[in-house]
């Protein structure tokens, strides 16, 4: 049988409504708490008077177990409790302006006999601000049931079931508590979401020219084009005509897909510098895209011609490492992103064109190719005079044997145009304009159209 304490005396322990009263009748209870049970009556002829039975995990956070309504009669409370870390308090519902006592005695508490609790839930985002509606996800141990509140006051079994995520659009408190079978309940857990607002910022420009450092979130309410992004903390380069700017993103709060070239509007999000580069955090998903298709003409930068490979000797692009630029060490090529597509291709023999986008490492300015269709030969005239290409009035002509594959590209990368050559002069029209990238076989060449 289960070790009990009792409470008991020549006297009861009196209560009195007065003020709000509290008993705590046990600190730490070796082996926890499994059932508590007492008895209750009121004292003389006072009227009645609620009490709440609570327990406590820390002597901080209350979980409500009970109600009692003590009267002439004698009653008992009974509750299986089963917590192995427990504390109890008795406190009264409210206050009053005169005595509504009570009497309590017998008090009995038996160990939980080392019945295991439930495993705590987690809420999923923690506590924060939020600047849009979210959606909060309640997990916990497998076969559990999760009960939840979000108006402030504990939840017990009796609270709403969780059954799918909670959409949160102002400022609320959720709490929560699970139950699994053979188990006693849970510690509660809670998040607070704070609804805030963020400061509007309309250009990529605003953004750079804020103070920092600074807590403050920031709105770019207008339109910011997507250049480059990587799955590696889920970084994007967003550009519009007033400049440029790195999102940072390893929390991955932005969850919309997006495709080079689109238009994304209302990012909202921290700014902070990290080794010399202003980075742009996000602190909400944007939505859908706005626009798409969008055509960005790179600056032309002198950052350097042939690029030595001096990270192994390979030969090869390998992610992470940094390349010389005419054997110079400032600027760099960098291999940032592991996921783009000239990871594993042989690194050019010859000086080349590039399009990129430039990352700041403390004094280092490194230069980050976007793809390997936007690496060509600096020697335009010489590819010009072996395809014979030139552009006129939307058309690429040029000369090949038939049989090549062709494939033309766009300043983002994109493959705009694909065919199968004929021999001799080839003519193709190609729905883009600016600078375009065309790989016939294995030579690469660049017109303008």
């Amino acid at each position: 049988m289960a070790n009990a304490d009792y409470y008991e005396g020549t006297g009861s322990l009196r209560m009195r409504g007065y003020t709000t009263s509290v008993a705590t009748m046990l600190a730490n209870k070796i082996g926890g708490i499994g059932n508590i049970s007492f008895k209750y009556k009121i004292y003389g002829t006072d009227s009645q008077i609620p009490y709440n039975i609570d327990w406590s995990s820390d002597g901080t956070t209350w979980i409500n177990i009970g109600q009692i309504t003590a009267n002439s009669t004698v009653q008992t409370f009974s509750f299986d409790l089963n917590q192995a870390n427990a504390r109890i308090r008795i406190i009264a519902a409210g206050t009053n302006t005169s005595n509504k006592r009570m009497n309590i005695d017998n008090i009995v508490m038996t160990d939980n006999g080392g019945l295991p609790v439930s495993q705590i839930p987690a809420i999923i985002p923690a506590s924060g601000n939020i600047y849009v509606p979210i959606a909060v996800s309640i997990t916990a141990g497998s076969g559990a049931s999760i009960y939840y509140t979000t108006n402030g006051t504990d939840p017990t079994n009796k609270s709403t079931p969780y059954t799918e995520p909670i959409t949160v659009s102002t400022t609320t408190t959720v709490k929560a508590i699970a139950y699994e079978t053979g188990k006693g309940p849970s510690t509660i857990v809670s998040a607070t979401y704070t609804m805030a607002s963020a400061t509007e910022i309309p250009n990529i420009a605003g953004l750079r020219s804020i103070t920092l450092p600074s807590t403050e979130a920031y709105k770019l309410t207008g339109e910011a084009v997507l250049t480059l992004q990587s799955s590696t903390r889920n970084a994007k380069y967003i550009q519009d005509a007033t400049g440029a700017i790195l999102i940072d993103d390893v929390s991955k709060k932005i969850t919309t897909t997006y495709n080079l070239g689109d238009g994304i509007t209302g990012i909202i999000g921290t700014l902070a510098i990290y080794s010399n580069m202003l980075q742009f955090t996000p602190v909400a998903d944007p939505g859908a895209a706005t626009s798409s298709g969008h055509v960005i003409t790179p600056l032309s930068l002198m950052l350097g011609d042939l690029i030595s490979d001096i990270d192994g000797g390979t030969g090869l692009f390998q992610s992470g490492k940094n390349h010389n630029l005419n054997s110079a060490t400032n600027p760099v090529l960098r291999t940032q992103y592991s996921d783009l597509d000239y990871i594993g291709q042989s690194i050019p023999t010859n000086a080349q064109d590039m399009v990129g986008v430039v990352l700041v490492y403390n004094t280092t300015a490194q230069f980050i190719p976007r793809s390997l269709a936007e690496m060509v030969s600096t020697g335009v005239s010489t590819a010009k005079e072996n395809l014979k290409i030139f552009a006129a009035n939307g058309k690429i002509n040029f000369e090949a044997e038939a049989g090549q594959s062709v494939e033309v590209y766009n300043t983002v990368g994109q493959k705009v145009l694909s065919a199968v050559t004929v021999n001799g002069n080839n003519v193709l029209p190609v729905n883009a304009k600016g600078v375009t990238f065309v790989k016939v076989g294995n030579r690469t060449a660049k017109v303008i159209l």
